[in-house]
């Protein structure tokens, strides 16, 4: 699927869920903001956020799973 029908598809499926939550979205500004954020996303360095948990982390998550 091409950027500019996944942007269309996306911003359909939020305004309907914002629709049925109660609120009016514009589904050409939608579109248009999602289509920049996806612009400055590809533009940037992979974000690696397992660098971001703390030591025993895998030990804790493993120890709660068993319990």
């Amino acid at each position: 699927m091409s950027g500019v029908g996944r942007s269309r598809t996306t911003a359909t499926e939020l305004r309907d869920r914002g629709k049925a939550a109660g609120y009016d979205i514009d589904k050409a500004t939608l579109r248009k903001d999602l289509r920049s954020r996806a612009e400055d996303s590809r533009s940037r360095e992979p974000f690696y956020a397992f660098a971001l948990y703390p030591d025993g982390f895998d030990a804790a998550s493993r120890s709660w799973k068993s319990t």
